[in-house]
């Protein structure tokens, strides 16, 4: 199935280039939303910061913009390669999908990348990964995949999840863990009726980082769906994740035996993923939106 998304020249808009032009303004900033849907603000917001520092101030700016993640890049010597740390306002984490792609999605926006052009970024958690895209197809990441392994859940947890979520242990189809993450898979049914006055006390119980539930869709254009919470790292609940997706593209992939993937995150917002499974792990395609163009004066 081809992917048909919206196509808007951005770098023809001058409030980009004046925005990256500007001198003497502090630090640029920008509010990017990465995995977007037809509807507008939809998807996972991201904070992208063309400025590092110490840990203890990006955790600073983290915290003080608020933002579920906030990406902080700054070039290397080589054309088009980039350091980016990713920062929640609780916790710096290893990985974050959105905040790359939303990274990604501003260097052809404003110009410093041309668009189709490889974006190479660095980590020290993550190691080297490659994003490349435009705005009529998206933008894709190449990540690795984590494998899932399955694991038995304790009384305790299985009263946790009941308490937070409302899932009994007799609707619990699968139960595993990657990456430090959990992963719970449910029916459609079982989805669908996840109460709504979540207790995420319950869910910071359970360890880990985050805590996935996931289950397959009835819906001819989704392939399966999931909830993703990380109340650990002050995120209830995740809009649209990416890293995640490392786990579930693998799982969902064996089991419906498809090598592409449409994935919905249904989070109160929404996020669509679109998901490639390849020799050397997944690629993960999504729209993304700019939403505010800011300067940092600390």
């Amino acid at each position: 199935m081809k992917r048909q998304f919206s196509t808007v020249n951005y770098a023809s808009r001058p409030e980009s280039a004046l925005w990256m032009q500007r001198e003497g303004g502090g630090v640029r900033q920008c509010l990017v939303d990465a995995f977007v849907t037809n509807s507008r603000f939809s998807g996972n917001p991201a904070a992208v910061t063309f400025a590092q520092g110490d840990d203890i101030w990006m955790q600073s700016v983290a915290m003080e913009c608020g933002a579920p993640v906030t990406a902080f890049v700054t070039k290397l010597e080589i054309d088009h390669h980039y350091d980016i740390r990713w920062f929640t306002p609780t916790n710096e984490l290893q990985l974050c999908g959105h905040a790359s792609m939303a990274t990604t999605h501003v260097l052809y926006e404003t110009g410093l990348v041309p668009q189709r052009h490889p974006v190479t970024f660095h980590n020290i958690h993550a190691g080297r990964f490659v994003a490349i895209g435009d705005q009529e197809q998206g933008i894709t990441l190449s990540f690795p995949t984590y494998p899932m392994k399955s694991c038995s859940l304790s009384q305790r947890e299985i009263q946790l999840l009941s308490e937070s979520l409302g899932i009994k242990e007799v609707d619990i189809l699968f139960s595993g863990r990657a990456s430090n993450d959990l992963f719970i898979e449910v029916s459609e049914v079982v989805f669908a009726g996840i109460k709504e006055s979540i207790v995420f006390s319950a869910i910071e119980q359970l360890g880990g980082r985050c805590m996935v539930v996931t289950s397959s869709s009835s819906s001819a254009s989704i392939d399966f769906q999931s909830r993703v919470f990380l109340p650990l790292f002050g995120i209830n609940e995740d809009s649209a994740s990416g890293s995640p997706h490392c786990a579930l593209a693998p799982y969902w992939s064996a089991k419906l035996g498809k090598k592409s993937l449409i994935a919905l995150q249904a989070s109160p917002r929404g996020g669509m993923l679109h998901l490639q499974m390849t020799k050397d792990g997944v690629d993960m395609t999504g729209r993304c939106r700019t939403t505010m163009l800011s300067h940092l004066l600390m």
